[in-house]
């Protein structure tokens, strides 16, 4: 599942996700600010959608993502994204607290995973850049969950920059960390629905940040030994069927 995101604007986002070896899968988008805007749609294997498609997306009551952040101290400014069916997701996106206080936002995608994959090996990174953009300086925190989430079926499966933790400037500040770099960290469940990624928040009242973050989880590889195996089983069965005839 390979759902590429790249999502620019103020306070909140969302990611995304895709299946492994589905035509389409179901994606839910969710931008919370206190209350939630929630979309659900299928996107086919290989669609790109950009910022114009975005822009006319509608939650269940018909709102868009443009309407839903004129009152919720947000501005989002761009967002594409891209799938094909590996467990693989991307996303890309620049907020800016549009609000009088600092804020806390939820950024998360759910994409459906098709075969589910028993035993599965995963990795994923976050990294952002933060902006004071009026020169009383910024702050980016933890809001009581970590601030990255990598999603099994709903469950949290990993985390990165637990809380308690925070970064300020005065100007601009960049970091990022990883996990399942170089070696893949084995997936503590069996992935039989979906995969996602939230990413929780606080930013200060006018500044910006940018967020790059993924996660990938791929079946754990079967052993050559087995498959040489069950190939020798196979052969000497079929030897066996011929000199009986």
């Amino acid at each position: 599942m390979k759902l590429s995101v790249m999502f620019a604007g103020a306070s909140m986002g969302a990611l995304l996700l895709v299946g492994t070896t589905v035509s389409a899968a179901p994606v839910s988008l969710q931008v919370c600010n206190g209350t939630c805007w929630t979309g659900n749609y299928t996107i086919a294997d290989g669609v790109v959608v950009d910022w114009t498609n975005v822009q006319t997306m509608t939650n269940t009551n018909g709102v868009s993502v443009d309407q839903w952040e004129v009152t919720h101290g947000l501005n989002v400014a761009g967002w594409s994204l891209s799938m094909d069916s590996d467990p693989f997701v991307t996303n890309n996106f620049t907020i800016t607290n549009t609000s009088g206080s600092t804020q806390t936002y939820t950024l998360g995608t759910m994409i459906g995973v098709a075969p589910a994959i028993p035993n599965g090996l995963m990795r994923g990174s976050i990294g952002f850049s933060l902006t004071d953009n009026n020169g009383n300086g910024a702050t980016l925190a933890t809001s009581g969950a970590s601030i990255y989430q990598g999603t099994i079926d709903g469950n949290v499966a990993r985390t990165l920059w637990n809380s308690p933790n925070s970064f300020g400037t005065f100007s601009t500040t960049a970091t990022s960390t990883d996990f399942g770099f170089p070696a893949r960290e084995a997936a503590p469940e069996s992935i039989d629905s979906n995969i996602g990624i939230l990413i929780t928040f606080s930013l200060t009242a006018g500044d910006s940040v940018s967020f790059t973050s993924n996660f990938d989880v791929v079946p754990v590889p079967v052993p050559a030994a087995i498959w040489l195996f069950g190939s020798g089983l196979l052969g000497l069965f079929g030897a066996s069927r011929r000199k009986r005839s």
